[in-house]
């Protein structure tokens, strides 16, 4: 798992791992271990802007 905060067992795992490897989500940098998900908190208009804007390009390249 990338994250260090995300269980490879929980049940959103799978989403999780994809949404990293994809580029959609990044995480938040931890200088003293692996990035962070953050699975706890609310997800922000900003960040599903960004996450949304990410996706948009990936599938914008993956076409071309």
């Amino acid at each position: 798992m990338p994250f260090s905060d995300v269980d490879a067992s929980s049940p959103s795992a799978a989403a999780i791992r994809w949404l990293f490897y994809a580029g959609i989500a990044r995480g938040w940098d931890d200088p003293l271990d692996a990035p962070t998900f953050r699975p706890d908190l609310d997800l922000t208009r900003e960040a599903l802007v960004i996450m949304l804007s990410r996706f948009r390009d990936g599938m914008a390249a993956s076409r071309s």
